[in-house]
């Protein structure tokens, strides 16, 4: 009997074990990812081609009949039509018109000979590129109009490099069940602190606005995280305060981090998270914010009804 393990990547770098077993005489054909059957075939005794879907990604499992005995393979197919495809022709035309960009905006600035006609063209490529996405920063007539008209959904936020550098992608499903996804540019090297103040983790999850009839055209809103994400956001500030306080009991540290959830919000969870960082390396959350923080007289009483005896 042939059995044959792969590990499949999917678009988000998630590993799925996929394996196949595969009767010499009987011919029989059985597919199992994580340990769970997905299909079952019998008497397979020529070439054939199964496809099923691993999370968003078409799969296509292919048995080739050889002279002696049987070959197998497992592939992504990127061209049927299924929405993650169709969201990744859609980023691929977005990056050839970047390179088109990129090198119109080359081919100017080589025959630019003032100062001023370079800041000119520098400006000019910003405006093109602030189309394929628009962050919490961006104030334009397109954010006017998204934030009035737009639908609602939840983007997910991930990290990668190009060749152009490190960037961020958001990726979220329109009411019509279209994959869309966009990215903007992020620092080479070190955190990406995002408009909120939290540094980005993968998988980070914040409330996005897009035009039904235009899709690919969609705001961000840092300022609107889901539930998971600040739920998230609280583990990290208990994480870094129990850094800082390691006498602290772990009851006492998730009762702070509770209590300032509750009393102040999920933006205050950042001068926990950066208490031990100077105004030099962070100046809207350092140590210097949460002191006053903690100094707040209504905090305080809270903190003092809640969390005394932890």
């Amino acid at each position: 009997m042939a059995q044959i393990n792969w590990v499949l990547l999917d678009y988000q770098d998630r590993p799925h074990r996929v394996g196949l077993y595969h009767g010499d005489q009987s011919g029989h054909v059985l597919i199992h990812c994580e340990m769970r059957v997905i299909k079952i075939d019998f008497s397979v005794l020529e070439s054939k081609t199964y496809t099923f879907f691993l999370e968003e990604e078409l799969c296509e499992l292919r048995i080739f009949k050889e002279k002696q005995g049987f070959s197998y393979e497992l592939v992504i197919n990127k061209k049927s039509d299924t929405p993650l495809n169709r969201a990744r022709k859609q980023a691929q035309r977005v990056e050839r018109r970047q390179v088109l960009l990129y090198v119109a905006v080359f081919m100017v600035v080589l025959g630019l000979v003032s100062g001023g006609l370079l800041y000119y063209g520098r400006e000019q490529g910003a405006k093109r590129q602030a189309g394929q996405i628009l962050i919490q920063k961006s104030m334009s007539d397109e954010r006017d109009r998204l934030l009035s008209e737009g639908l609602a959904a939840q983007a997910v936020l991930t990290t990668g490099l190009e060749y152009s550098g490190r960037r961020v992608y958001c990726l979220f499903s329109t009411a019509a069940g279209t994959m869309i996804r966009g990215d903007f540019p992020a620092p080479d090297t070190g955190r990406i602190l995002l408009p909120n103040g939290f540094p980005l983790v993968d998988r980070d999850t914040f409330a996005v606005r897009y035009l039904p009839e235009s899709p690919d055209l969609f705001f961000v809103n840092f300022d609107e995280p889901a539930p998971g994400t600040i739920a998230a956001y609280q583990q990290r500030a208990g994480e870094a305060a129990q850094a800082a306080h390691p006498a602290e009991r772990p009851a006492g540290i998730r009762c702070l981090t509770e209590t300032v959830l509750k009393e102040k919000g999920w933006p205050y969870l950042a001068h926990i998270l950066f208490q031990q960082e100077s105004p030099e390396q962070n100046p809207a959350c350092n140590r210097n914010t949460y002191r006053q923080l903690m100094a707040d007289p209504a905090l305080a009483q809270a903190l003092r009804e809640r969390c005394g005896n932890r």
